[in-house]
């Protein structure tokens, strides 16, 4: 073998093992890919490349995190499923207070045990639609901090919710959205937590009332209740099954939320009076409102829950409120079967008469009568009412062949005969201002009529 072939070989033996070694490298690599650490490390803790992405505090992140001031932690759809060396981790996460995980694939709650104490001044942790398993199988840590809380997506049955709320003793916010779990009655008779004040089931795929009332009882502090995007079309004042009333399970609830719902008939708005500290409402789009104009439906609703201050995010002064409730006697007036609260507002307002309806839609047209007596014309005319004078003296030029320098044009209202004609001296001026009423006259004179035939005279 020759010495260049031999050379060529060694130099194809060193990138084969840079090659191995390249590979290596990067296979070890991927198998920290997956780790809250790596991630935290790459978007926190390396510099970026351009000195462009600085936030508005004059500070890149990743020199916010080693100076030990990092607060928000922002990692989705990462596919993390792991912390890493939490050593390593834990003095760069010290500050942090706010940790957004979403969309990863955490379901080990040791990794969730591992984050809490890895930021004892957390006050709001996202874990929305992480594989979480049902069951935790390890003792969480007390975080006394934590007020905010977002488990959208990950179905944990009650019981699981209720072994983490008690770590949790200043919960405050609980949002447990898209959980269609929830719509199949759980027969947990505990309180999850007594804390929650909001509380956050939109689209969880609702459609009975009374699940709706198991899963809120779990949570006797509520006070803000979103029931947004799921499929409840009727309100019950009491469950059958298991007996529990509106009235007593919703009986610190301010605020609700049914937009976006199947609500289709009015004794379901009725019955929400039955939340006796309800307050606020919002319950756009829903079926009953579809064919109903925005203020017959605003007036239709607030005429019957007397409570209610804010709908859909308006504030109801009093006098709307007085507005509402009349007009809801005289839209009731006339049907045989009226709502319960009819004769109370009826017992405060009297009956009322019914409002005249006024069309103040301007006329477009008007059917009048034009005279030239020194041309021996009189027909009538349809003027329309968008044209000014000009255009009425131009037309009467065609008919009376005068010309409009040499032209007077008098107008007579005959409901007011007394006044007689009034000359126009305005040519610009729009005919729909003179309030013309079909009937009404214009009278056309040439200027140098006689002093003794003028029309003025016979008036």
């Amino acid at each position: 073998m020759t010495l260049e072939n031999m050379e060529i070989l060694r130099l194809d033996d060193s990138r084969s093992n840079r090659n191995d070694s390249t590979s290596s490298t990067e296979s070890e690599g991927s198998e920290v890919d997956d780790t809250l650490l790596y991630h935290m490390q790459k978007k926190y803790l390396e510099e970026p490349e351009v000195d462009s992405f600085i936030n508005f505090f004059g500070t890149s992140p990743c020199k916010l995190a080693c100076e030990r001031h990092l607060e928000l932690m922002v990692l989705n759809k990462k596919g993390i499923s792991s912390i890493g060396d939490e050593l390593s981790l834990a003095p760069f996460v010290a500050t942090v207070v706010d940790l957004d995980l979403a969309y990863n694939e955490i379901n080990d709650w040791n990794v969730v045990a591992g984050l809490l104490n890895s930021m004892p001044l957390l006050k709001r942790l996202n874990l929305s639609h992480n594989p979480l398993q049902k069951q935790i199988n390890t003792d969480l840590p007390q975080c006394s901090n934590i007020k905010s809380l977002l488990l959208n997506g990950t179905n944990l049955p009650l019981k699981s919710l209720a072994v983490i709320c008690k770590k949790l003793p200043n919960l405050q916010e609980l949002d447990l959205n898209k959980n269609d779990s929830y719509s199949k009655y759980d027969p947990f008779p505990e309180v999850v937590s007594a804390t929650v004040t909001q509380l956050q089931l939109n689209a969880c795929d609702f459609q009975d009332w009374n699940v709706v009332l198991h899963v809120i009882k779990a949570f006797p502090g509520v006070e803000r209740l979103y029931l947004s995007e799921n499929k409840i079309s009727n309100v019950e004042p009491i469950c059958p099954v298991t007996g529990i009333s509106t009235t007593d399970i919703t009986a610190k609830i301010k605020f609700l939320s049914l937009h976006n719902c199947s609500i289709n008939d009015w004794n379901s708005i009725e019955k929400l009076d039955l939340m006796t500290r309800l307050e606020e409402l919002k319950i756009l789009n829903n079926p009953l409102f579809e064919q109903l104009p925005n203020e017959e439906k605003y007036h239709l609703v607030v005429g019957r829950l007397p409570k209610l201050k804010i709908l859909n995010g308006s504030p109801i002064t009093d006098t709307q409120r007085e507005d509402s409730e009349r007009f809801f006697i005289r839209f009731y007036q006339g049907h045989e079967e009226k709502p319960a609260i009819w004769n109370k507002l009826v017992s405060i307002h009297g009956n009322l008469e019914q409002l005249v309806k006024v069309d103040f839609t301007p006329r477009k047209w008007a059917l009048v009568i034009l005279r030239c007596e020194e041309k021996g014309i009189c027909i009538r005319l349809k003027v329309r009412l968008t044209k000014t004078v000009m255009d009425l003296m131009k037309f009467a030029s065609k008919l009376t062949e005068i010309s409009v320098p040499l032209m007077r044009i008098f107008y007579h209202d005959i409901h007011v005969d007394s006044h007689g004609p009034t000359e126009l001296r305005f040519p610009g001026q729009a005919l729909q201002y003179l309030r013309i009423e079909d009937g009404d006259e214009f009278f056309i004179q040439s200027k140098i009529l006689p002093p003794e035939k003028s029309v003025i005279r016979s008036y």
